[in-house]
């Protein structure tokens, strides 16, 4: 049998949304965006600097508030403006 063991950065949705309203000044529903319901999680690997993602998303969602399904992406801009760390996130799910 293999076994990998992995470092996993678990957060809570609520103190993911808290640090999204105070980068990019817009409110922001993590269940929401995902269409994902209470007691439940979202993972995301390999969130490092220089991946690709669509920062003019970020961007427009930084003016205006509108989004759709843009978590991965505003994950991967919080690891490239060094307010994250690298790695793997486990969201957490749960009122």
């Amino acid at each position: 049998m293999n076994i990998t063991t992995k470092t996993v950065h678990e957060v809570s949705y609520s103190d993911l949304e808290e640090l999204i309203k105070q980068t990019y000044g817009q409110e922001f529903s993590v269940p929401a965006d995902q269409e994902i319901g209470n007691d439940s999680s979202i993972n995301y690997d390999n969130m490092t600097k220089g991946n690709d993602y669509d920062r003019e998303a970020v961007m427009d969602f930084a003016a205006t508030g509108q989004h759709e399904y843009i978590l991965a992406e505003i994950l991967q801009d919080l690891v490239e403006q060094d307010l994250i760390p690298e790695g793997n996130y486990l969201i957490s799910i749960c009122w």
